[in-house]
């Protein structure tokens, strides 16, 4: 699934500048299936932060410089810090271990063409015994997801994702960032989606133990939150009816606070 010259483009005044914490994540990969757990979607939104960074010439996005060994299969140098965030910055051990777990995990959508696309988004891992970045060769269709345009694209601020504490905070935020308009989601397609297929039998536990909590953390700390309600078919929820929300005044907001503000509202 080779990315081409030709592909369609974002319009140029999406291009980001070098202070930008923006950036462009194709909606294919936005929408795939795939499991991971925090610290593995912080190391996805590394990388296409590093794509970003790549493409638009930049230092820095986020805040953080990454390094780009370029080849067909690229190696991306990434802070551990950015992964860890406020954890224990020393944790190497759980970089380490979430970097071995994700390898050989797939990443599985339906490509603009109408093809199936299916990868292991990280190849190798190296983690330096004492340092302060770890080395993650992706696979080269992941690359080319996060830049892949033809089916749209959601425009994120990373810096604000990566800080997010749960991974179906950090996908709503995918799915809703920059949109107005509402759109249902299927049941069955939500937890494909988040690979939880197997799990939440019962409606009430998929609210109560991934919509509710990721709406919560999202009012608190994010631009971009939702509104749910259900879509029923007699008397059985099929699916749920999202309404974006749009919180601009935090786009400016200081990052102490926003902190704060999630500490104090997750509870």
């Amino acid at each position: 699934m080779a990315v081409k010259k030709n592909l369609p483009q974002p319009p140029k005044k999406t291009q980001l500048t070098e202070s930008s914490r923006m950036i462009l994540q194709g909606y294919d990969l936005t929408t795939a299936k795939y499991k991971a757990n925090l610290y593995q979607k912080r190391m996805m939104l590394a990388v296409a932060s590093a794509a970003q960074s790549k493409i638009d010439g930049v230092r820095h996005i986020a805040g953080q410089r990454f390094k780009i060994e370029e080849g067909e299969f690229p190696i991306i140098s990434v802070p551990i810090d950015l992964i860890l965030q406020d954890d224990d910055s020393s944790n190497i051990f759980a970089v380490r271990k979430a970097a071995k777990d994700f390898i050989g995990r797939v990443i599985e959508y339906q490509a603009a063409d109408g093809s199936w696309v299916v990868f292991s988004p990280i190849i190798t891992a190296t983690i330096p015994r004492y340092g302060s970045v770890v080395q993650l060769q992706v696979h080269k269709l992941l690359w080319e997801a996060i830049l892949d345009y033809r089916s749209g694209y959601r425009k994120l601020d990373v810096k604000r994702a990566i800080a997010l504490k749960s991974v179906y905070a950090i996908r709503f935020y995918e799915l809703f960032s920059g949109k107005t308009e509402p759109i249902i989601y299927p049941v069955a397609k939500l937890k494909e989606m988040f690979a939880i297929k197997d799990k939440y039998k019962q409606i009430n536990d998929f609210v109560r133990k991934v919509i509710e909590p990721a709406k919560r953390e999202l009012d608190a700390a994010a631009p971009y939150s939702f509104d749910f309600e259900p879509v029923k078919d007699g008397r059985k929820i099929i699916a749920f009816k999202f309404t974006p929300l749009h919180y601009p005044q935090r786009e400016n907001e200081d990052a102490e606070v926003r902190d704060l503000q999630r500490k104090l509202s997750l509870f």
